[in-house]
């Protein structure tokens, strides 16, 4: 099999991003496998497992560096957001169109290294997470900082617009 570059994992997963979510794609198990939070998150659904880190689709941040700070985190979330041509701003609670939903960022640290980041996502109502290997569920209350035992901040939340 032809190995795919990276620029167009990119652009397959650009035309993605700008479509409704498809939730029958979790029903494959390679989807489930090489997917996460992060491409839940943009609506991404394509097994394009090394690229779903925050950093990596804007090829700013390379696979095996680490993170420094949650404001490079944040900054680096912005700057995929623009490559993908996804609208991305605080979300300050105001009334969602047909085209816009929510994410919420969730940093994992201990001192001041970054251990881990986690996604939610809100939209018609409903809030979902996903965890490698599972398929999207729906979670009942979002502003649990707790997840596997290890406190998580609440760093923001975002308003996308395809």
């Amino acid at each position: 099999m032809k190995e795919i570059s990276f620029a167009e994992k990119v652009s397959r997963i650009r035309e993605q991003v700008h479509q409704d979510l498809d939730f029958s794609a979790y029903d494959s198990t390679e989807c489930r496998n090489t997917t996460n939070c992060f491409s839940h998150a943009i609506g991404a659904t394509a097994s394009f497992d090394s690229i779903y880190r925050v950093g990596a689709i804007s090829g700013f941040k390379p696979l095996n560096e680490e993170y420094c700070s949650i404001d490079e985190v944040k900054d680096l979330l912005s700057k995929d957001m623009e490559t993908l041509g996804l609208g991305f701003e605080p979300y300050n609670h105001e009334a969602l169109k047909e085209n816009e939903y929510v994410i919420v960022l969730l940093i994992k640290s201990y001192r001041e290294m970054i251990n881990d980041y986690h996604f939610l996502r809100y939209e018609g109502g409903v809030w979902t997470e996903k965890w490698r290997g599972s398929k999207p569920t729906v979670i009942d209350d979002p502003s649990r900082t707790q997840y596997m035992g290890f406190p998580w901040k609440w760093c923001g939340e975002y308003k996308i617009t395809k």
